[in-house]
């Protein structure tokens, strides 16, 4: 018969109350319905309740790693580090007083001056470092090493005369080093000063400014004195 169920005693007992019922349909669902009692009858179905909710599942396997996203932007800088230990010491490097040379005249040598000038000789108590060399006639003094140097002589004569003194460099009288008297007769000459030089530089002291024979004083006749000093 159409949307019509028979129902069936589910208990064995006809009477028992609130009894529970197995309702079927042309042999397709199925459900639970409450009676006061069971015996044949004829009625609609009733529709079931929602039951409760089962237990969860396991997780499931992790998912394969997404793509990387875009790079943040930089954070704040972080505070200074400790200091670290300190380093080895360096190798010990060269002094610029290494460089230099002390030449003198003691013997009281007499010196023909001439007006474009007379090279004094300076053979004794020689002080030369490696890289300061004086010719075979102890008048000129080649420095091999460049740098700022500090140079100072002193003549001394036995008698005053009116002629100047001076150092050369390569030839060349140093302006800062001459001595030029006019009208008073000298017996004395100093002068010291500094100067960048090249290497390979050449020092002469001289005499210069007239004809005349300038005796050198014994001991301290004449010295220069070279030092490099950076």
């Amino acid at each position: 018969m159409n949307n019509e169920y028979n129902y069936y005693l589910y208990s064995n007992s006809y009477h028992m109350r609130n009894s529970s019922c197995h309702c079927r349909k042309n042999h397709e669902k199925f459900c639970w319905v409450t009676v006061p009692y069971c015996k044949p009858i004829v009625s609609k179905c009733v529709t079931c309740p929602t039951g409760p909710t089962g237990p969860a599942g396991p997780t499931g396997p992790q998912g394969p790693r997404g793509v990387t996203g875009a790079t943040g932007a930089t954070g704040p800088q972080g505070p200074q580090g400790i200091q670290g230990p300190t380093g080895p010491t360096g190798p010990t490097g060269p002094s610029p007083t290494e460089t230099h040379g002390f030449a003198a005249n003691t013997t009281g040598s007499a010196i023909s001056v001439v007006f474009g000038g007379t090279t004094i000789p300076l053979p004794n108590s020689q002080i030369l470092s490696p890289d300061i060399v004086a010719n075979e006639s102890n008048t000129e003094f080649t420095v091999n090493t460049a740098g700022l140097y500090y140079i100072s002589y002193n003549i001394h004569l036995t008698t005053g005369l009116l002629v100047g003194s001076r150092i050369s460099i390569n030839n060349s009288p140093f302006a800062p080093s001459v001595i030029s008297p006019i009208e008073t007769a000298l017996t004395s000459f100093n002068s010291d000063f500094m100067i960048n030089l090249s290497a390979g530089s050449v020092i002469k002291l001289e005499l210069f400014g007239t004809l005349a024979v300038a005796t050198l004083q014994s001991g301290s006749g004449a010295t220069l004195s070279i030092t490099c000093i950076s």
